[in-house]
């Protein structure tokens, strides 16, 4: 620890090795980091505890009826660790004894979602309004995949087109990718993979309620 190298404008060949908890000009690393996070730091970072966010934010929101017997996936962006306590979507015409299942996949960055992390109960479409179901989840920060499939055909609020990493629709840059899908038959769970999907550009409009903040 006592050891110099001193520079005077020679040559320095070889490797320099930092073992761990080093400092550079007196200075520990890890300060940086932490500065560099305030710095950056935006208001998606410091939801309302007991607010429900969907990704990250929606200008336009409108209703419509969605497929019965189709799994729809939309992205959903986590800025910092969050612990969500409620899944939900809002109906606005229901339909008489109709059911639907929420959940959450992981996602690495294809167009496709990859494994389920969430089969939340199942709700009914019955009723008007906001309907949640109850989970326990904290997510890390990065992209993840919230999913929903009914048997029946409500209508709900759902997103025309809106910005996602799934990218605009290969057909027509008219509007975004905002959802992707596969056919799925109605049952009391979501499949543990998500499959081979194909794009749309309307989506659910999914929530997660946030419980805390690490």
């Amino acid at each position: 620890d006592a050891t110099f190298l001193p520079l005077a404008g020679g040559a320095l060949t070889g490797d320099v090795t930092m073992t761990a908890l080093k400092t550079i000009d007196g200075m520990d690393p890890s300060v940086h980091a932490a500065n560099l996070v305030a710095h950056m730091d935006d208001w998606l970072r410091y939801p309302v505890i007991g607010a429900y966010l969907t990704f990250p934010s929606v200008k336009t929101v409108t209703e419509g009826t969605l497929s019965a017997n189709r799994l729809y996936s939309v992205p959903f962006f986590v800025p910092r660790p969050m612990t969500f306590d409620r899944i939900a979507i809002d109906v606005s015409t229901l339909a008489a004894g109709g059911k639907a299942m929420l959940g959450i996949y992981n996602y690495d960055g294809t167009v496709n979602p990859t494994t389920r992390l969430v089969t939340a109960p199942e709700i009914s479409v019955a009723a008007t309004g906001i309907i949640s179901a109850v989970i326990s989840q904290q997510l890390t920060p990065g992209w993840w995949i919230l999913a929903y499939v009914s048997d029946s055909t409500p209508s709900i609020r759902i997103v025309d087109s809106w910005g996602t990493p799934f990218g605009l629709l290969s057909s027509s840059f008219l509007y975004h990718s905002s959802q992707r899908y596969v056919a799925y038959t109605y049952n009391s769970a979501l499949p543990a993979t998500f499959g081979t999907t194909t794009e749309g550009n309307t989506a659910p409009v999914i929530a997660l309620r946030v419980a805390s903040i690490p």
